[in-house]
C-alpha cells in the first residue's frame, strides 16, 4: 500500500492527493483491458503475448519499486531450476474430473491440485 503524492487522473476516476492505493495482483491479472481472455488459464500467455515490460506491469510476484522481495532473483532462478528438474523426469497432467479453482488468502492457492505423476522414459 502506499499513498498519492498528488492528484491521480485517469479516464476515471480521478482520486485526489494523500489517499491510501492499494493494488490487487489477483484483479490486476484478471483485466481484460491487460490480458486476451483473462478468465482462461493460460501459462503460454507469458512467453508470446507479452514483451519484457508488459509482463513486468501485468505480473509482480515480488512487488514493485523500491520495495520489492530481495529474494526475488533467487527465486526465479531457484524455481526455474526446481521445475526444470521435475519436468525432465516427470509427466504432471490434471488428474481426470479435478476441478481447481483459486482460493484468495494472503497468497492466491488452489483449491486442491489433484495430478497424476508418471515417470518419463
Amino acid at each position: 500500500m502506499t499513498v498519492a503524492n498528488g492528484e491521480v487522473t485517469r479516464e476515471v476516476p480521478v482520486m485526489p492527493g494523500g489517499q491510501r492505493v492499494l493494488g490487487s495482483p489477483y484483479a490486476l491479472n484478471r483485466d481484460a483491458q491487460l490480458h486476451h481472455d483473462p478468465g482462461r488459464f493460460e501459462p503460454d500467455r507469458w512467453a508470446t503475448d507479452y514483451s519484457r515490460s508488459d509482463m513486468r506491469a501485468a505480473f509482480f510476484p515480488f512487488g514493485q519499486g523500491i520495495r520489492n522481495c530481495i529474494g526475488e532473483g533467487f527465486a526465479w532462478t531457484e524455481s526455474t531450476l526446481l521445475l526444470s528438474a521435475v519436468a525432465a523426469r516427470w509427466q504432471l497432467r490434471l488428474a481426470d474430473g479435478a476441478t481447481v479453482h483459486p482460493v484468495v488468502s494472503s497468497t492466491l492457492v488452489p483449491s486442491e491440485l489433484p495430478i497424476i505423476v508418471t515417470r518419463r522414459r
